[in-house]
């Protein structure tokens, strides 16, 4: 399976899981909640280690960064990022990746980690 960018975003992600962790066993929540956030937390960042070091095709890294082949080209012939191919081959690693700077909508809004922590419940409690 292709994996995105790996991202701060994530790793800010799997702190909140632990987080969310902590508040569970604080709390003596019943049920698996805390061990299931630490595990996803862990699977969460080892899936970003691995996916980092993927080297990508010129086509690949457009798609991912929103930039184009010929402006990756460009940074690999300049020396801005490095070339993880070979030459007239060449691969960008996706930890490599710039990113093209887009803003967020004005409705994008953050949840709190009690939120979400409610919501996940609300969905344990609903599936059998």
């Amino acid at each position: 399976m292709k994996q995105p960018h790996v991202s701060a975003s994530h790793s800010v992600l799997a702190e909140q899981w632990r987080a969310s962790a902590d508040l569970y066993e604080r709390d003596q929540a019943t049920g698996p909640l805390a061990p299931l956030y630490r595990k996803l937390a862990g699977e969460l960042e080892a899936w970003d280690r691995d996916g980092a070091n993927e080297a990508l095709t010129l086509r690949e890294a457009a798609q991912e960064s929103g930039l184009s082949t010929d402006h990756l080209g460009r940074l690999i012939r300049d020396g801005r990022i490095p070339n993880a191919g070979r030459h007239g081959a060449p691969r960008v690693l996706r930890s490599d990746l710039p990113r093209r700077v887009t803003r967020l909508p004005s409705s994008t809004r953050t949840h709190t980690i009690g939120e979400v922590r409610a919501d996940l419940a609300r969905g344990v409690a609903t599936r059998s």
